[in-house]
């Protein structure tokens, strides 16, 4: 809709009329149009602008459905020398819009699923909506039952008051299947059974859909059956407990599983026993009945058996055993038992000697060793005792064995390998320090004869190492001791050598200046069992020594215009009190040495950035950096001896920014348009570096030297910037100055825009 406003302007002389603000009120979606009209004292022609939202020139306004709201707009009148302005107020009303319906062309639910509803409803003016559905969705979720299957048409309605909205979509229910269900199943949970039955197993079911139904029986997770029933037996070795499961399937992926439980009680049986028979053996034989642990139904068998056999039918006869027995067999599960009889005959033997058992003798290099031999007969004949290989020096006197072996018996071998490991003091670990010596013992009766070997092991009995005599030694100060023991071990053992302070596990030591004085040190051998130890005297004579300087650092680095201080102290280690001077070579300018202080502060002409020093990076990467460097000597004197320490302070070059005093012109007062004005720049620079000079005279550049000419073109308060630079840095300074014309000039004043107050 198209609504066009006339309003009233008048343009007297350039005075604006002055009338009263109206108010024009449209509906959003209309076109605005203004169309005022003005009268000109003058009879000029008469132009006019708009404020937004309006066109400027033709004042008109399409407005949409966003535009509500409360619009101040301005218009102006001009006669091009003039002019005056009106404002309106611009209302523009809400207009009412109908509410959105999405829905939907189809869905798709199963039967028994809980959903919402799929239609997205929304209202572009916010207002409250009644909404409606022909079917299902009147609550925030609906569940389908297993018989709403089907195709259905749903309307949505949504009312705002004004507007009523409608639309439609299609929502298909799919068939679900449902499981079958088991209502009777044998056994029952947890029944009990015994052992040698048989046993019917059933299962009964319904499907609600009328399937067909199939059936899976499992025991223990074996199958066992695919009908709705089967039967199974149960024998004597069948006891436990089974896990019963049965799963019925309507053939369309419904499946229902029970389970429970059968236990088989176990059905007692008596144990048996073999027939024994007449066991015959000789004296000094075993006899061992055939009898079983366990019963057939896995019990375990207690056997009370008659002497002289134990409870599980054995007997060692020995020589004394001659004879015929009749033995007495009772075997019993716990709850039942049986009994048998077996006969035993023990033939008599004629029997050897027998030596009592010696083991191993063990003596050490030195000892001596004393064994009496005894052997008896078991039917009492006399024994004789001889012994074979007898190690030298040994004896055999009234079945008493004496034997006392020397020093060098067990030899050591002296060689790379054994050498080695007695030096990690490995030797007596992986090489055995024994030598064995076996005798063969012979001991005879009437008729037979015995042996028995008898082994002698012979152990090393090692010695301490025997250290020659060290001679006493003298040294001065700073001066290396070294001592070279000599000695010999008797039983060829490697020597380990080891000393005591002042000397290190080698046998040396550094002596230092402080070292004088007497001491008392010790050698000691060590064949890593045994040790000897010598003592001698080490008598370290006094040495004068330098001075020495301490200094806060090496190398100092810092800028022009910091300042570094550090002390500088001599010590003289051979003085009770310090009395060594101090002297300093290449004392840079401007520094100061005294009382042990160095101090300096370098100016900003000590370095420039011309200078070039070599300096190293992590201790041994050399690089070249700017900086220059001083290197200043610290000598020490005590008299005697000079000492001399170098050190090295870098400095670092530090521009310094130029400096600006004031900006000045050569007239006094306001200049003139086009008037030739020297302005001259007071510039200096701490650097003595050669200055630059960069001028702007109202956003006008111009570069040149500290004084330069130039004229204005047009009047008014000019900006004069001059910025100076060393070449690394600049300095800008700013001043204004007034610059007149001889006629004034009438600056025009434009009118102000329209706001948008409220919506």
């Amino acid at each position: 809709m198209e609504k066009k406003i006339w309003l009233g302007l008048a343009l007297l002389l350039l005075l604006p009329l002055a009338l009263a603000a109206k108010t024009i009120t449209v509906t959003e979606g209309d076109i605005v149009k203004l169309s005022p009209q003005a009268k000109d004292v003058d009879n000029d022609a008469v132009k006019f602008s708009y404020s937004a939202p309006l066109n400027d020139s033709t004042g008109e306004w399409q407005t949409d459905l966003e535009d509500a709201g409360t619009y101040v707009i301005s218009i102006n009148a001009s006669d091009g020398k003039s002019f005056s302005n009106k404002e309106v107020v611009l209302v523009v009303k809400n207009k009412n819009q109908p509410p959105k319906i999405e829905v939907p062309g189809k869905i798709e639910v199963n039967e028994g699923n809980k959903i919402e509803s799929p239609v997205k409803i929304s209202d572009p003016d916010k207002d409250e909506l009644k909404v409606s559905y022909s079917k299902f969705f009147n609550g925030d979720f609906i569940v389908y039952g297993f018989a709403s299957a089907g195709e259905y048409n749903i309307s949505v309605t949504a009312d705002d008051g004004e507007f009523k909205e409608e639309k439609q979509f299609t929502m298909v229910i799919k068939d679900t299947n449902l499981a079958p269900e088991i209502k009777e199943i044998k056994p029952a949970e947890k029944e009990e059974i015994k052992e040698d039955a048989l046993y019917q197993f059933a299962v009964k079911a319904e499907d609600a859909d009328g399937d067909k139904l199939s059936y899976l029986w499992k025991l223990n997770g074996m199958e066992a059956s695919r009908e709705s029933s089967f039967a199974r037996y149960f024998s004597f070795n069948d006891s436990g407990i089974y896990a019963i499961e049965v799963a019925v399937s309507d053939g369309r992926g419904g499946v229902t599983t029970k389970k429970t439980e059968l236990t088989v009680k176990n059905f007692n049986r008596a144990p048996k026993l073999p027939t024994f028979g007449e066991v015959k053996i000789k004296e000094g034989e075993e006899v061992k009945l055939n009898l079983s642990e366990k019963d057939e139904d896995g019990k375990m068998i207690v056997y009370t058996i008659d002497a002289p056999l134990d409870t599980k039918g054995y007997w060692k006869t020995n020589f004394e055993s001659a004879g015929k027995y009749e033995v007495k067999v009772l075997a019993s599960d716990g709850e039942k038992e049986v009994m048998g009889m077996a006969k035993i005959t023990v033939g008599d033997v004629d029997l050897p000697p027998m030596i009592e058992t010696i083991g191993v003798l063990t003596i050490k290099e030195g000892e001596k060793l004393v064994k009496e031999i005894k052997a008896d007969d078991p039917d009492g004949d006399k024994v004789k005792i001889e012994i074979k290989n007898l190690p030298s020096g040994a004896e055999l006197e009234k079945n008493v064995l004496g034997w006392a072996p020397g020093f060098d018996f067990v030899q050591r071998k002296n060689n790379f390998f054994t050498n080695f490991l007695s030096l990690i003091k490995l030797e007596r670990v992986m090489i055995l320090q024994t030598k064995k010596v076996n005798l063969e013992i012979t001991a005879c009766g009437k008729e037979k004869c015995v042996n028995q070997t008898v082994l002698i092991v012979v152990e090393n009995t090692n010695r301490a190492p025997v250290i020659e005599e060290s001679a006493n030694l003298k040294v001065k100060e700073n001066e290396a001791v070294t001592v070279l023991p000599k000695g010999t071990d008797l039983d060829g053992n490697r020597i380990k050598w080891r000393f005591s302070a002042p000397l290190d596990a080698q046998g040396k030591w550094k002596t230092d200046y402080t070292s004088a004085g007497n001491y008392t040190a010790t050698i000691i051998a060590s064949d890593g069992y045994l040790s000897s130890e010598k003592n001698f005297l080490i008598t370290v004579e006094e040495v004068n020594r330098p001075s020495t300087l301490k200094i806060d650092g090496e190398v100092f680095r810092l800028r022009e215009g910091d300042g570094v201080e550090f002390n500088v102290q001599a010590i003289d280690p051979d003085a009770k009190e310090n009395i060594t001077k101090v002297f300093i070579e290449n004392l840079p300018k401007g520094a100061s040495f005294s009382d042990g202080r160095f101090s300096w502060i370098p100016s900003y002409d000590t370095a420039s950035n011309k200078d070039k020093t070599k300096i190293k990076l992590f201790g041994f990467l050399p690089k070249e950096k700017t900086g220059k460097e001083y290197k200043v000597n610290f000598i020490a004197k005590d008299g005697e001896l000079e000492t001399k320490h170098p050190i090295s302070i870098i400095v670092y070059d530090i521009n310094q920014k130029p400096e600006i005093e004031k900006i000045v012109k050569d007239t006094k007062g306001d200049i003139k348009v086009g008037e030739a004005v020297i302005f001259e720049a007071f510039a200096s620079d701490k650097d003595n570096e050669t200055l630059k000079y960069n001028w702007n005279f109202d956003g006008h550049t111009v570069a040149g030297k500290e004084k330069i000419k130039y004229a204005f073109k047009t009047p008014g308060v000019k900006t004069i910037k001059v910025a100076v630079s060393d070449g690394r840095a600049v300095t800008e300074k700013t001043v204004q100055v007034k610059v007149v014309a001889e006629k004034k000039v009438v600056v025009k004043t434009a009118a102000p825009p329209a706001k948008k107050t409220s919506k």
